[in-house]
């Protein structure tokens, strides 16, 4: 007929066994197998674009598009059908979810393509649109080819999207394409880091996602920077951005005044460096660092030194100087408080507690004991990786040995651990697995072997924790950045030995803890014990108004806190109004009583809760902030000396000093300024445990004697037979950080549970549980 032979001229492609129907009153249907041509057909062969209702015999321009508009109702461009059934609009409606639903992902999987530069996108056009529309829409193409191209305009920085808020969708996570970009970009980036040497916990740095981020926002071909830029105009840049950083902390030194940290440190070449740091209640920058290598590190040189910082910062800013207790830093604080009279120099707390620590571990046969063979049984299992794969398996990939920035704290937390795995270890060492090897047959394996059986062992770790962990927390307490910790340390020492004597009580133990407390109070009263110190915890309303706290019928404390009086109020009409003030805050009278100022004594920091409720006595005020605006502790000193070590090393010998001195000062602030970026947004930051347990500590190396044990090779070969084929000079041994990762991936790693022990899923012989 007619109309199937015009139907045939206009789609070719359709052959007559074709899914089409026809009628000789109206025309012919489309065969693109849309739904909606069930009621849809075509009476005019020449206008493609023109299709009539079967229902209503309505005639609409705009193709099947517009067609399944009036079926549904749609608004807008064309009228509803008055003949149109509920059925039948719900099957067009779902027909055409689905239908957008495959759109999107094809426009998605494009879009990702074309910034890919992947494909060589040609026309894709809806083949049920008319003509005319496919040439509007070639034209809109046409024009915006420009907003295809690589680079951003300047509207995009400021559209750019905020990478915190706004998290990739599960379905663009889950995308094929996109997966497959991010590995290639992935292997890209490996191949560059494995070629030049780059750390893998560089990735760990929070600024390395920020890096990503700023690629994506601009786009496909981003040029790398040069070398040129990289040393010298972007090495500028971050330079004044970080002083920047720096000066804006310096309102805050006005307003709170603040504290000079130092600290004196030795590499492994033996370079001597001193770094400067201030702290105030805002947060802690670092200075600049001194290399003192081609000096004499004495009293003189500390104190020139320091003088050059008090000028920076400004003497009038200044109330204390934390230094460790070496005697060249205690002397120079000695002629500081003399040059500057209203000047302390404090010991740094955390030194001194962990002074106490190793008095204790050094001094106390049992805890000695505890600690030498507690760490014969860790050195032994992290140096065997199939012993160490075997008691993951058993403690659930829990670490024994736990990293953390002191010796002494390690140490604590290393033992804790061992305590918490009783259980596991017991059970590992008398598995099957463990006497059939070669492992138990050696010396060695017998000593740990032993050690593991001992209940006297046990017995000392616990005594040692009991000791121990009052005086980790004091540690815990003053290196922690989230609030000034001098309106604390005072009251904290005190409850140490309190709960160090509880947990000693009855027994032979009385006598541990009687030796425990003497040593603890001999470097109190030589070293921690401070007019400041004394100051904070009397100025503390959380200790002060505590119930039975009686600070203020303690003389010693009082005199301690006029001492503080007298040295940082030295007018004398001043210095006695803030005497007489302190009767009110005594009392509790005025604001110091009211409601919300008894609410609020343990909720707030302390300086914060004298800036709200001091009003009535403004020069007593004005000093309780000070004094507990303060920090004790210069651990941030000792927290990033890993900066200088990476910094100054063979790689960077050819940097002029002023280059690595502006190196260092960037990459020390940046980390800095991390930390005060978690605290201000209130994330939990621990201030001992490190991130990963790879640190290269006592705890995982073995010395020469253990490492003779440590060698399993046939031939008998030992490290020393090593170091001296190379020739004796380099430190030739396992390496800690490598054997223990590669440990974590070791192919042979041996998967069983407790009863494939040969223990039958019991407690074992030793019982379960801990002391």
């Amino acid at each position: 007929m007619e109309g199937q032979s015009s139907h045939a001229s206009i789609n070719p492609n359709i052959s007559a066994g074709a899914n089409t129907s026809s009628d000789a009153g109206t025309g012919l249907k489309c065969a693109s197998g849309d739904i909606a041509w069930e009621w849809g057909v075509l009476k005019d062969p020449t206008k493609r674009g023109t299709v009539w209702c079967t229902l209503c015999d309505k005639r609409m321009s705009g193709g099947i598009t517009r067609l399944k508009q009036h079926l549904t109702h749609t608004k807008g461009d064309v009228t509803g059908c008055t003949k149109v059934t509920t059925e039948i609009t719900k099957r067009v409606l779902a027909s055409m979810q689905e239908k957008e639903k495959v759109t999107k992902e094809k426009k998605r999987n494009l879009e990702i393509l074309r910034s890919s530069n992947m494909i060589d996108l040609s026309e894709d056009e809806d083949e049920d649109v008319d003509d005319e529309v496919q040439v509007k829409r070639k034209e809109s193409k046409k024009r915006k080819s420009v907003g295809t191209s690589n680079v951003r305009g300047p509207l995009d920085s400021i559209l750019k999207s905020d990478h915190q808020k706004t998290n990739q969708s599960t379905l663009d996570k889950n995308n094929p394409i996109k997966q497959k970009l991010k590995m290639v970009a992935w292997k890209k980036f490996a191949t560059w880091a494995y070629a030049v040497g780059l750390p893998f916990n560089a990735v760990n740095d929070e600024s390395f996602q920020d890096m990503i981020n700023a690629i994506g926002d601009y786009g496909r071909c981003m040029p790398a920077p040069s070398y040129h830029n990289l040393r010298v105009t972007l090495l500028k840049d971050a330079l004044e951005d970080t002083k920047k950083f720096v000066d804006s902390f310096r309102p805050q030194w006005k307003k709170y005044r603040c504290s000079i940290m130092s600290d004196f440190w030795t590499d492994g070449k033996g370079r001597s460096l001193i770094n400067f740091l201030v702290n105030c209640p805002t947060g802690t920058v670092f200075l600049k660092s001194i290399d003192a290598s081609e000096h004499v590190k004495d009293a003189n040189l500390i104190v020139n030194m320091i003088n050059e910082v008090i000028e920076d910062v400004g003497e009038e800013n200044i109330v204390q100087f934390i230094t460790d207790n070496g005697s060249n830093f205690k002397s120079a604080g000695g002629i500081l408080e003399e040059q500057h009279p209203k000047l302390f120099w404090t010991p740094c707390a955390a030194h001194c507690v962990n002074l106490m620590i190793g008095d204790i571990g050094e001094k106390i046969p049992k805890i000695k004991s505890a600690l030498s063979d507690a760490r014969a049984v860790v050195v032994y299992i992290y140096n065997h990786g199939r012993i160490l794969n075997m008691m993951r398996r058993l403690t659930k990939n829990k670490e024994l040995h736990r990293s953390c920035v002191t010796r002494f704290a390690t140490q604590f937390y290393t033992l804790q651990s061992v305590h918490e795995n009783r259980h596991h270890l017991q059970v590992l060492f008398v598995s099957e697995q463990w006497t059939k090897s070669d492992y138990a047959k050696k010396a060695v394996g017998k000593r740990v072997e032993r050690i593991v059986a001992k209940q006297e062992f046990w017995d000392n770790v616990y005594l040692a924790c009991q000791v121990l962990a009052p005086l980790v927390d004091v540690v815990r307490l003053v290196d922690t950045e989230e609030r000034p910790c001098m309106g604390y340390i005072y009251d904290a020492m005190s409850r140490a030995k309190e709960q160090i004597t509880k947990n000693l009580k009855g027994g032979s133990n009385e006598r541990v803890a009687n030796r425990v407390l003497s040593m603890i109070q001999t470097r109190w009263t030589d070293q921690l014990h401070h007019p400041l110190h004394a100051a904070g915890c009397f100025l503390n309303p959380a200790v002060f108004y505590r119930e039975n706290s009686n600070l203020d019928n303690n003389s010693e404390l009082k005199i301690s806190l006029y001492d503080a009086i007298d040295k940082l109020v030295p007018d004398p009409e001043e210095n006695d109004t803030v005497r007489a003030d302190l009767n009110m805050y005594i009392d509790a009278r005025g604001q110091f009583g009211s409601d919300s100022a008894k609410r609020t004594r343990t909720k707030f920091a302390p300086y914060i809760w004298w800036r709200s409720y001091g009003i009535d006595t403004p020069l007593l005020q004005r000093f309780a902030i000070t004094v507990l605006s303060q920090t004790c502790s210069a651990s941030p000193c000792e927290r990033n000396w890993s900066a200088f070590d990476h910094l100054h090393s063979k790689k960077r010998n050819r940097l002029l000093q002023q280059k690595l001195n502006d190196l260092v000062f960037i990459q020390y602030n940046t980390r800095l300024k991390r930390r005060f970026e978690s605290i201000q947004n209130n994330k939990s930051l621990d201030p001992i445990l490190l991130r990963d347990v790879e640190e290269n500590d006592e705890w995982t190396i073995p010395t020469d004697n253990e490492l003779q044990d440590f060698v399993d090779a046939g031939d008998g070969l030992l490290w020393s037979d090593v170091r001296e084929a190379m020739g004796g000079n380099e430190n030739i041994g396992p390496s800690t950080r490598s054997k223990r990762e590669r440990y974590r991936d070791d192919d042979d790693e041996i998967i069983m549970e407790e009863e494939d022990l040969g223990l039958g899923g019991g407690e074992g012989v030793y019982g379960g549980g801990d002391d």
